[in-house]
């Protein structure tokens, strides 16, 4: 198969400070959630920089629309197989006698140039242009990166070649907002066309997505807490140790550390970081209510594998 990249905004790659070749084609696609995972911290790191309200970049979404983007190529390549290899060389002359359609193509070579220098040609900016169109329909991807009365112009994985383009907007076109509505109707109708790796790829790129959705607990109200009935343990002897003279007075305040510190530091607009910045009068307050021990949390030497992994899981800002 031939070599190609997603194409990307050149304003975006700048912004982002990448300039190489993004998920290509070619060197298979074992590496794209590797890539995604990169695009997406980058991206979210620049816009928590800028401040605001913004959306995270999901890698696993970013992986899922590469792999589509991916799936493309190789139904296009499937479809004007044979006799019809030479469909945009064909149709680059058309292009080429018209201002407009010529202005639109260089403008498209422009704003998203290809990072692979052999693919910089004419007629690979026309498939780049006519499956950057293919994208742009696609609502899904598109968030990422009708009905059952839309025909279905597959029909037990036999192509309908008559309008390539309409075939492979069909899974955006009848599953507009998910993406993972379209790979199963991808999986569904085009397994004939696709090699069994990357239909396994598209089972794999699911799951990712299903593993940053799914409910981790966090959110909703209490639930009834049951009472405890230990009357069957009424004559058990005690077993602990005596109190010392200090336990009976103590008033004790647990603090999560690392939100203490954050809390801290947006009160007294200045970086407290470590318990030794954690200012007096902090403590001459909680001294003042009566408190007399203090119990912080989350006291550790932190791992960095396990922030790298929260990380490419789409939490930046795991520490």
């Amino acid at each position: 198969m031939v070599n190609r990249d997603l194409r990307i905004a050149e304003i975006t790659r700048k912004e982002i400070d990448f300039m190489e070749p993004l998920f290509q084609t070619g060197n298979g696609t074992a590496s794209f959630y590797r890539e995604a995972s990169s695009i997406s911290f980058r991206y979210n790191e620049m816009k928590k920089k800028e401040g605001g309200d913004f959306e995270y970049l999901s890698a696993g979404k970013l992986n899922a629309s590469a792999i589509l983007h991916s799936a493309y190529q190789t139904i296009l390549t499937y479809l004007i197989s044979g006799t019809n290899e030479d469909f945009f060389r064909r149709r680059l002359a058309t292009v080429e006698a018209n201002d407009s359609l010529r202005n639109a193509l260089e403008f498209y070579s422009k704003a998203f140039p290809t990072e692979l220098p052999d693919e910089r040609t004419r007629e690979e900016d026309m498939r780049g242009f006519f499956i950057h169109q293919v994208i742009l329909q696609n609502r899904a991807m598109v968030a990422a990166i009708l009905s059952s009365y839309v025909k279905d112009d597959l029909r037990n994985g036999e192509p309908n070649t008559d309008d390539i383009f309409t075939v492979l907007c069909m899974s955006a076109r009848l599953y507009p907002d998910s993406l993972l509505d379209q790979i199963q109707y991808i999986i569904r109708e085009w397994a004939a066309m696709l090699p069994e790796y990357f239909v396994n790829l598209l089972k794999s790129s699911m799951d990712y997505i299903n593993e940053e959705q799914k409910d981790h607990g966090f959110g909703g109200a209490p639930g009834p807490i049951p009472v405890g009935d230990f009357s069957s343990e009424i004559n058990e002897y005690e077993a602990f140790s005596s109190d010392s003279n200090w336990m009976p007075c103590v008033v004790m305040i647990a603090k999560s550390t690392l939100v203490w510190l954050d809390q801290l530091s947006k009160q007294y607009k200045r970086p407290i970081t470590s318990l030794d910045q954690i200012p007096d009068e902090e403590l001459d307050l909680m001294q003042h209510r009566g408190i007399t021990a203090l119990w912080l949390i989350g006291l550790w030497q932190r791992s960095e594998a396990s922030k790298t992994i929260k990380h490419l899981c789409g939490n930046p800002d795991a520490v």
